[in-house]
């Protein structure tokens, strides 16, 4: 039995709504959420969110966990559709509406906004790379790959 199950459910009840309130506050506050905001939000005390998570830093990385794993889901469904035009189209769309609708997303594409976390992303890059690449040899893009077009 892992380590998480073994926690009372009202304490594995808390560390979910902590996510998710972290999740939400991150997505519309950015890099000024605090840790009282994220609490405030879940309906705990500071105490908790800290029991959960040591430091503003690994809450931090929590969300953005969260968030990549969403552009890694879309980035591969994309590149599953059959059609590399569609993928595409879904991939840009999609990723378009996430950015402008999430103000951690638009912090983390500041060069200098998460020094620590820069390479977390470079799975999610690899995807993305794949999707442009098949549109590119299909017709539908000019672009090499998704690297070609990010300053590093």
């Amino acid at each position: 039995m892992a380590a998480a199950d073994r926690r009372r459910s009202d304490a594995r009840r808390n560390h979910e709504r902590v996510v998710q309130a972290a999740v939400d506050v991150f997505a519309e506050l950015g890099l000024a959420a605090t840790v009282p905001d994220v609490a405030a939000r879940a309906g705990v005390g500071k105490a908790t969110v800290y029991r959960n998570f040591p430091s503003r830093e690994d809450l931090l990385s929590a969300v953005v966990a969260y968030q990549l794993r969403w552009f890694r889901n879309l980035a591969t469904s994309t590149l599953a559709d059959p059609d590399p035009r569609c993928g595409f189209e879904r991939l840009i769309d999609g990723w378009f509406e996430r950015i402008m609708s999430n103000q951690l997303a638009q912090d983390f594409l500041r060069p200098d906004a998460l020094p620590g976390m820069r390479d977390c992303g470079a799975e999610v890059t690899e995807i993305v790379d794949q999707v442009v690449v098949r549109a590119q040899k299909a017709g539908m893009a000019r672009v090499a790959s998704a690297r070609a077009t990010c300053a590093r």
